[in-house]
C-alpha cells in the first residue's frame, strides 16, 4: 500500500522523460478505458472536497465530498464539451450516510469503464460494508474534455500555483491498488480475480492483461518512485513540483487577478 500525506501527492506523467514508456497513458482516457482504484481516505475534516486520483484542469477523477458530518458523496466527476462549445460538469456518485455506518473514511474499491462510441460510463463501487457492488451508469452528450497533456495526480486535484486553493484538493489517503487499461473488454469480476492472482507480484506480472497501461500493487517502492508492474515504465513518483503553501495564490488573489484581466 501507499500512504499519501496531505500536500505530498504522487504523480504519473502523461509521457515519461527520455521516451521510457512503451505505452504512454496521456491519451488513453480519450477512448475506451478501464480504471480501478482500491483506496481509503485518511483526511478527517468536513466541509471539504478530496481527490483520490484526478486529471487536472476541468477535473476528471474520483472525488470525495464531505458535505456534513453525517453526509458525504463518493464521486466519479468528469467534464464534457458539446457541439455548441459549451462545457458541462458531470458526476456519477453514491451518497454516504454516517447514521447508516457508511462513512467517507471507509475503504472502497472503484471500477470505472468508459465506452467512447456510446458516450457511456459504467461505475462499480464496493466496500466491505456492502453486500454487493453498487453499479451506476451514465450517458453524456458531446465529447469528453481532452486530458491528453495532463498528469494523473494521486492525492491532489491540481498542484499548479495559478489555480484557486479550492481546486488543489490536497488529500491524505491510502492507495492499495491502482490500474489503467486501454480497453473496456474486462469485466469487474475478471479484474477482481486479476488483483488476487497478482497480489504478491513484485517486478513482473504472473498474469497480464491485454492493453494494460499501468498497474501498481505497491510491493516495490522507494522514497521517490513506485514500480509499474505493467512493464511499460509508467512509474508513479512523488510530486516534487509542490511548493510551500505561502507561495500559492489564495482564492481572493486568484479571483482579483482574474477580474482585473
Amino acid at each position: 500500500m501507499l500512504k499519501v500525506k496531505e500536500k505530498e501527492p504522487y504523480i504519473i506523467l502523461p509521457k515519461q522523460r527520455y521516451n521510457l514508456s512503451t505505452y504512454e497513458p496521456h491519451s488513453v482516457m480519450n477512448g475506451d478505458f478501464t480504471l480501478f482504484v482500491d483506496f481509503q481516505l485518511d483526511s478527517k475534516a468536513y466541509d471539504a472536497e478530496y481527490a483520490i486520483i484526478a486529471r487536472p484542469g476541468m477535473h476528471m477523477g474520483i472525488m470525495i465530498k464531505k458535505i456534513k458530518p453525517d453526509y458525504s458523496l463518493l464521486c466519479w466527476d468528469y467534464w464534457t464539451v458539446g457541439i455548441d462549445g459549451q462545457y458541462k460538469w458531470n458526476s456519477i456518485h453514491i451518497e454516504l450516510f454516517a447514521n447508516q455506518n457508511i462513512t467517507p473514511n471507509d475503504r472502497y474499491f472503484v471500477f470505472i469503464q468508459h465506452t467512447v462510441g456510446e458516450r457511456h460510463f459504467k461505475v462499480h463501487i464496493n466496500s466491505a460494508k456492502f453486500k454487493e457492488p453498487i453499479i451506476l451508469e451514465q450517458k453524456y452528450e458531446g465529447k469528453l474534455v481532452d486530458y491528453s497533456e495532463t498528469p494523473y495526480n494521486i492525492g491532489c486535484g491540481n498542484y499548479s500555483k495559478v489555480v484557486p486553493k479550492r481546486d488543489r484538493l490536497f488529500t491524505a489517503c491510502t492507495i492499495y491498488k491502482l490500474g489503467l487499461i486501454g480497453t473496456n473488454d474486462y469485466t469487474y469480476e475478471q479484474i477482481i480475480k486479476f488483483l488476487d492472482v497478482t497480489k504478491d507480484d513484485v517486478t513482473n506480472l504472473s498474469k497480464t492483461l491485454f492493453d494494460i497501461v499501468f498497474y501498481f500493487n505497491f510491493n516495490l517502492t522507494n522514497i521517490y518512485k513506485i514500480w509499474d508492474l505493467s512493464g511499460h515504465c509508467n512509474f508513479m513518483q512523488k510530486n516534487l513540483y509542490i511548493e510551500d503553501e505561502e507561495t500559492y495564490l489564495t482564492d481572493d488573489d486568484f479571483y482579483e487577478d482574474y477580474a482585473n484581466k
